[in-house]
């Protein structure tokens, strides 16, 4: 018999959710899925990724058990959850997804409400126990979570779209960069051949005819000797300019952009080598508001 997970999972497949989501992709695994607005990523490395909101979180914990079958899923599924100190209250139902095959379950730890899951890669060997903490009115959300894990091959994605909800702002980043900050006061993401620094301020003396000027500013206040012309650029919605700077014989992108819809501005700064300049200028050129 079905139960009421697998008859949401069911409409789900046929109807996309009206919640709003944001793309997502593992890289160190190839594993893709949706995160709600507002969850900001709080771990992103080989051994775990981690995501939360006040009343959402999600835990993604890999695992390879190359003895481990189809059939023996179930049983791994209710020892992982215990081996979290999870108490399992529902039994494990059967999971198939867009390449994925698992079990999921249902367990409280601590009073808290989870979604576990078990999941294969029928094409690799790549396995996953995720964690959903839910509230009451989240669990749809979870549920909406569960459905949306993909497995993708790592050339075929070129850039993962992002949203930093705190400001309603837009963009891509190159996949492989990992989100170190993502607060009020700054958004951070670094790869080996790339940094993205995105720094909000509010302005109200600056204009769009005070902006190339405020730019140059920024730049010497965080040390950067410019070292081309100031240029105009007009985004979605979004005006600016932008310099490039030297600092530490690095090389970067310094950017001034102005949202023309509302008081939100940002000092953003991509630092880059030879080899990721053109990704830094791609990163630079995605940035559009959106309506949260």
């Amino acid at each position: 018999m079905k139960t009421g997970i697998t008859a949401f999972l069911l409409v789900f497949v046929l109807a996309f959710s009206a919640h709003a989501q944001t793309e997502m992709v593992w890289d160190t695994y190839g594993l893709g899925f949706t995160l709600p607005r507002g969850m900001k990523i709080t771990e992103n490395n080989s051994e775990i990724f981690s995501a939360e909101r006040n009343d959402l979180s999600l835990a993604i914990v890999p695992f390879k058990e190359s003895s481990v079958g189809p059939e023996e899923l179930a049983d791994l599924l209710i020892e992982l959850a215990e081996e979290f100190e999870y108490d399992v209250v529902t039994d494990a139902d059967e999971l198939e997804l867009d390449g994925l095959y698992g079990y999921y379950t249902e367990g409280r730890k601590d009073g808290a409400q989870a979604v576990l899951t078990a999941l294969m890669d029928e094409a690799g060997e790549s396995n996953y126990f995720v964690i959903l903490v839910y509230q009451p009115s989240t669990r749809d959300m979870a549920i909406e979570m569960i459905a949306s894990f993909y497995p993708y091959e790592g050339e075929t994605a070129a850039a993962t779209d992002m949203v930093w909800d705190t400001y309603g702002l837009g963009f891509t980043l190159p996949n492989g960069m990992q989100i170190t900050e993502n607060n009020r006061d700054m958004f951070t993401a670094e790869r080996d051949d790339l940094l993205l620094v995105i720094i909000p301020f509010k302005e109200g003396s600056v204009g769009p005819e005070d902006l190339a000027d405020f730019l140059i500013a920024k730049a010497e206040r965080f040390d950067y000797d410019v070292v081309t012309d100031v240029d105009e650029v007009e985004l979605d919605d979004l005006y600016g300019f932008y310099t490039e700077g030297e600092k530490d014989g690095g090389q970067a992108l310094l950017v001034a952009l102005m949202d023309e819809e509302s008081d939100s501005n940002y000092f953003v700064i991509l630092v880059y080598n030879d080899a990721s300049r053109d990704l830094a200028i791609e990163t630079m050129i995605s940035f559009y508001p959106y309506d949260k």
